[in-house]
């Protein structure tokens, strides 16, 4: 497999080396190693690369060498000569080809993936990109059984989500203390919450996380315009966020059907279908409980102004706050999300990190019936 995939042409080594000496090495330097391929185009995002980087690194420094990454892209240019891919290979570790995939042979391949292959040249995972997004290194060896495995031992909550993304939040908390979460990027509705939520989180304990089409623009513009509480410094994190948030929602999509553990699926369902509400969305929670409370738009503004009435008139702390929110948000009919639809449900998510050729189509994180596929035109520049 790899013979096919990585060959020289006129007695030239066909690798190049990233991480020390960056020379033209032969394919030898992939003996009796487990190689992962990270196949895709050249418009693979900047972030996705660093991020790869980072837990690959981790790979190597745990497994003293035994694994190898390369990355083949598919492109019909000179990689020797392109300005794109120059840039781009300085943020990735291990090795690169002189001669690219062809898009006849491999389509344009819109989603990357990470192809695992052992010492003898056998396939063991076709794609462990979402494993690898997830759980990183503790995702080795990549096989369907440790998937289902890492599966089992996961709980929904907070944990879950910021796991590998911020580490140094979940690290720096006990188990008991709560976590505001909130995203979106509607400036009038952004303000209101923020103006509410700190008359009961302090800035420490709040989470902004943008929007999964957001731009680094239009987060710095938020941030400095309209000074959104505790937001991730970089940009990169916040991408991480939601396409760890896809991951998830597609290994889950692969594994519900075995009947495992499919909580986490339906929570994360219901968040990416937050990610399209029109003004913003929040997520309440303890750092290492399973009960969240996730709401959108005006039903996490409503929810949350009765909280704060709450905790003046009978209490202090926020020990209650989850109970509160959840008992206000049901005896108010809205729902876990929103006010719940009286007619034609329309609930979108899109589709980024779905397999849409050889997966059932989604359920609905509203009405929990089969999702209807349609093509989508967006424009993510910002104004």
């Amino acid at each position: 497999m790899i013979d096919i995939l990585i060959y020289s042409m006129d007695d030239q080594p066909p690798l190049r080396e990233y991480c020390s000496s960056k020379e033209w090495v032969n394919i030898e330097v992939l003996r009796g190693k487990k190689v992962l391929l990270l196949i895709s185009n050249l418009s693979i995002s900047d972030e996705e690369l660093e991020i790869l980087k980072e837990k690959f690194e981790m790979v190597h420094e745990r497994e003293h060498g035994f694994y190898a990454i390369v990355w083949l892209p598919i492109t019909t240019v000179d990689l020797t000569k392109d300005t794109s891919f120059n840039n781009k290979r300085v943020k990735m570790i291990g090795y690169t080809v002189r001669h690219p995939l062809l898009p006849d042979a491999w389509g344009s391949k819109e989603e990357a993936v990470l192809m695992l292959v052992d010492e003898q040249g056998k396939i063991v995972c076709t794609n462990a990109l979402h494993m690898f997004r997830i759980w990183g290194y503790r995702a080795l060896p990549f096989t369907g059984v440790k998937e289902r495995e890492l599966w089992r031992e996961e709980k929904w909550g907070i944990r879950l989500l910021l796991d590998t993304v911020d580490s140094s939040t979940l690290n720096e908390r006990r188990n008991e203390d709560m976590i505001c979460m909130y995203g979106g990027v509607n400036k009038e509705w952004l303000l209101a919450f923020k103006t509410e939520a700190k008359k009961i989180f302090s800035e420490r304990d709040m989470i902004y996380v943008g929007k999964s089409n957001s731009t680094n623009e239009q987060l710095l513009d938020l941030l400095t315009s309209h000074n959104v509480i505790k937001a991730w410094k970089q940009f990169k994190t916040v991408y991480h966020f939601w396409a760890r948030l896809a991951s998830i929602v597609q290994v889950g999509h692969q594994l519900v059907h075995t009947g495992e553990n499919d909580v986490i699926l339906s929570k994360a369902k219901i968040l990416l279908a937050l990610d399209c509400h029109k003004e913003g969305w929040a997520l309440f929670g303890t750092v290492g409980g399973a009960e969240t409370i996730m709401a959108a738009g005006e039903s996490a503004l409503a929810a949350l102004k009765k909280c704060t009435e709450r905790q003046t008139t009978e209490t202090k702390g926020k020990s209650g706050l989850v109970v509160t929110l959840k008992e206000y948000i049901e005896s108010n009919n809205m729902g876990i999300m929103w006010p719940r639809a009286t007619h034609h449900c329309c609930c979108l998510l899109t589709a980024e990190g779905f397999d849409l050729k050889h997966s059932k189509p989604p359920l609905c994180a509203q009405c929990n019936q089969p999702m209807e596929q349609y093509s989508m035109f967006r424009c993510c520049r910002h104004p």
